[in-house]
């Protein structure tokens, strides 16, 4: 597992993540494999975001890291709908009460919205038309699928957008959990970014 403090997630916010994802018993190992690549491709998707640029400074870097490492906490309360039990826990956990309303509340979201399949309608519903926070979301949805069996084999390399489409580039990942990826997180990239999703699996390990 890369480094935590190479990621950048502002060192206040991962302490109080980490220190939710322990009280709810997450598995943190999984949760930080997640943040690394969703960073990973967060930067290749959305270059004009300048995401890379003083990230601690950056207020989608921060929502994106803090949803990463707080998505699956409702696995605690039960592993059926837990994505709806992370929402209800991160905005009543009293240990991020001290944080920004506004930050809680998208963290929230965008862990409500890492399963089921993707709906034009989140955009109105869940996220109330902003497209920025609806890209974050098929980040970590990808990302999380990256790593379905949590076991933080799987990296990613590089991506780029060809034509209409864009590649992700990985290694480790095997041929079931791409078909998993394509099926159930991959089909919100089309409706954020507008344009098809597809991964290149340079090696399998």
């Amino acid at each position: 597992m890369r480094n935590i403090n190479t990621l950048r997630l502002h060192p206040s916010l991962y302490s109080t993540a980490k220190y939710v994802m322990e009280k709810y018993r997450t598995d943190i190992s999984h949760c930080e494999h997640v943040l690394a690549n969703a960073f990973e491709i967060a930067k290749l998707a959305l270059p004009e975001a300048n995401l890379a640029h003083e990230p601690e400074l950056n207020p989608d870097w921060q929502r994106l890291g803090m949803a990463a490492l707080l998505h699956d906490i409702g696995h605690f309360v039960a592993d059926k709908g837990h994505h709806k039990h992370s929402f209800y826990l991160i905005l009543q956990a009293e240990e991020l009460r001290h944080l920004n309303t506004g930050l809680i509340e998208d963290v929230a979201t965008l862990s409500w919205c890492h399963r089921k399949h993707a709906k034009r309608a989140w955009l109105d519903e869940r996220f109330l038309g902003n497209l920025p926070l609806f890209q974050l979301s098929a980040i970590l949805r990808v990302a999380d699928g990256l790593d379905r069996g949590h076991s933080g084999r799987v990296t990613v390399l590089g991506g780029k957008l060809q034509q209409d489409e864009f590649i992700l580039e990985v290694n480790g990942l095997r041929k079931s959990e791409y078909e998993a990826l394509m099926d159930r997180k991959a089909d919100a990239w089309k409706l954020a970014f507008h344009q098809s999703f597809d991964v290149r699996i340079l090696s399998t390990i």
